[in-house]
């Protein structure tokens, strides 16, 4: 007579059915978890209003038209096209106001299905869509609670536009330029998507030219040394170096940035090595924050569900797992170096290191599902990251989390006393002030006790 527990014999339908409602009960426990983690940043949202720039450029696009706005802008600020075509068209254009509390949230919701399609390009094959988008999900709220400015990163609707919005297609770009490999049978309908997704891209923020430029070399490069076709990134190079044209020929950048590098206030070196201790402050604060191990505990089991779709990169050779993390590595630093050496004041704004995080954060997952992928698989992991252990450590970790200082806690402090609110009363105040002025200045008071957060 064979046991049930020997090799060969099969599984009870009561065994399966238990371990099955278990599974499922898991993942269940996981989305709460998350949305547990995404909530103060979802309620924040409610806060949000327009700052500073939103009136600048409203103001010209009803005085001057959206075209006219568009040249003055171009030559007053930043040449960030895609940026400054968006922003000329923000609620307050239309006299909104409380669309501004809708836009981060529609914001983490497209970033979320985007950076699923990444995943889903990446795996190549159809997988689990619950597991691919809870390990999105995952990303996307564990980068929440680690953007070192959350306020210039995700409720000041003109940064997002250039940064993170700039991420979201710097992402989608990625993510057509590999199914142009991937899918033989589409690859032209690939290519012009992603050759059309990388001009726009390239208008948010300058520092995306300086990644896709240097991505796009490396992949020439390795292609040409493999003999492999170069069509589509030589027509991408081609967009590229015309986009930096656009950029550089623009009268403000010459006022931005070759003014301040002509002074010669600092040196290549020294930038170099601002840039080391700057990126590797901010990566050693994010792996002290609870919230990034909270994250990493999540999505283990969905990682060990999609190892088989990962076999191609598990077997890479070293050499290109290296060139992964050059192309890591290189990408954040260069975003430090080049701010701090152009950047009036050399120093790197938070808005900035808010995208060294993000690149850091889809580094470490991406290597680390490479590295320790078939560790995952071995039996002792597996009990050591049983699910009762494992929630007892997401348990500990939320308390820290929430007596330490970070994004989770700082949310949740400012909503729970009030100051949030009392911050929206103040600038509903301001709007009937404005909407009863009949004079042609309205002077206002002084907003008081601003929350950090937005």
């Amino acid at each position: 007579m064979i046991s049930a527990h020997e090799p060969g014999s099969a599984m009870p339908k009561n065994t399966v059915l238990s371990s099955t409602i278990s599974q499922g009960n898991r993942m269940y426990v996981n989305w709460i978890i998350l949305s547990i983690m995404a909530l103060p940043f979802f309620i924040i949202s409610f806060f949000n209003n327009p700052v500073g720039d939103d009136y600048w450029i409203t103001a010209l696009v009803r005085e001057h038209g959206y075209f006219p706005a568009q040249k003055i802008l171009f030559n007053t600020v930043n040449p960030r096209y895609s940026a400054l075509a968006i922003s000329a068209v923000s609620p307050l254009t239309f006299g909104n106001f409380w669309l501004y509390k809708v836009i981060p949230l529609i914001f983490i919701l497209l970033f979320w299905r985007i950076i699923a399609y990444l995943i889903r390009s990446i795996i190549q094959v159809d997988a689990s869509r619950k597991d691919i988008d809870f390990l999105s999900a995952v990303i996307i709220i564990t980068y929440l609670t680690l953007m070192p400015g959350m306020g210039e990163g995700l409720y000041w609707i003109s940064s997002l536009v250039c940064y993170q919005l700039g991420l979201l297609f710097l992402c989608l770009w990625i993510s057509l330029w590999i199914r142009i490999y991937t899918k033989p049978g589409r690859n032209i309908l690939y290519g012009l998507s992603s050759c059309i997704v990388l001009a726009v891209m390239l208008g948010f923020i300058e520092l995306l030219n300086m990644i896709a430029t240097g991505s796009i070399l490396l992949v020439l490069v390795y292609r040409m040394y493999k003999r492999k076709s170069i069509g589509w990134e030589l027509i991408m190079l081609v967009i590229t170096l015309f986009s930096w044209y656009i950029l550089l020929s623009a009268g403000s950048s010459s006022r931005r940035y070759f003014s301040v590098i002509e002074k010669r206030e600092v040196s290549l070196l020294y930038a170099t090595r601002f840039a080391f201790m700057q990126v590797g402050y901010n990566i050693v604060k994010a792996c002290v924050n609870p919230f990034l191990w909270i994250g990493i505990l999540l999505i283990i089991a969905p990682l060990k569900r999609l190892l088989p779709y990962l076999r191609i990169y598990l077997n890479w050779p070293r050499k290109q797992l290296y060139f992964l993390i050059v192309i890591w590595g290189g990408s954040m630093l260069m975003l430090s170096l080049a701010t701090c050496y152009v950047n009036e004041g050399h120093i790197v704004p938070l808005r900035v290191t808010n995208m060294i995080i993000f690149i850091f954060l889809m580094g470490i997952i991406g290597t680390g599902s490479i590295l320790f992928g078939e560790l995952l698989t071995q039996e002792k992991i597996g009990v050591i990251l049983r699910p009762e252990r494992m929630y007892l450590a997401i348990g500990v970790l939320f308390l820290a989390g929430i007596f330490l200082t970070n994004n989770y806690s700082t949310a949740t402090t400012e909503l729970v006393s009030g100051k949030l609110y009392r911050y929206e009363k103040q600038m509903q105040q301001r709007y009937e002030l404005l909407q009863n002025c009949k004079e042609k200045l309205c002077p206002i008071p002084y907003l008081k006790n601003l929350p950090t957060t937005v």
